[in-house]
């Protein structure tokens, strides 16, 4: 059986670390959803949330750690950035600091599971539906799969 590719963006992971009652945390460690889907991330993704859970949220004690194991036990891959030219030609259908995550699941997904409006607005939703990429809400995913 070939296993749907995922890509996650930052705001997932971020979500997923501060509740273990979310969505976002059931796409991470469901033992049922490992079975069906292969969990992607970017160096960007990881660096952006490794900064914001830093800097956000320094004083919730162990947030840290959690965040590492996190990603531990959920199995994902990590991809390498982009090509820049790519980056650059997203520049019209989503800000800047979005177009590496969209570049990467472009690239690599079929889906791209985000809680960031920018995602899911409709001129950024139309080019990844023309391009084959399916973006939604962890709430939305969890719904089509169960």
């Amino acid at each position: 059986m070939v296993k749907s590719k995922i890509f996650l963006d930052s705001s997932l992971l971020i979500s997923a670390t501060l509740s273990s009652t979310g969505g976002s945390f059931y796409i991470l460690t469901s033992p049922k959803l490992n079975e069906l889907i292969d969990l992607y991330i970017n160096e960007y993704v990881l660096e952006e949330s490794t900064r914001v859970i830093k800097t956000k949220f320094k004083n919730r004690h162990g947030i840290v750690s959690n965040f590492f194991l996190l990603l531990g036990v959920s199995n994902l891959t990590i991809l390498p950035n982009p090509p820049r030219k790519d980056v650059a030609a997203l520049s019209k259908v989503i800000n800047m600091d979005d177009a590496p995550i969209l570049a990467s699941a472009l690239e690599h997904c079929t889906y791209l599971l985000t809680l960031d409006k920018d995602f899911l607005g409709g001129q950024t939703i139309d080019y990844a539906d023309r391009n084959n990429l399916f973006i939604m809400s962890p709430k939305d995913f969890i719904l089509l799969w169960s």
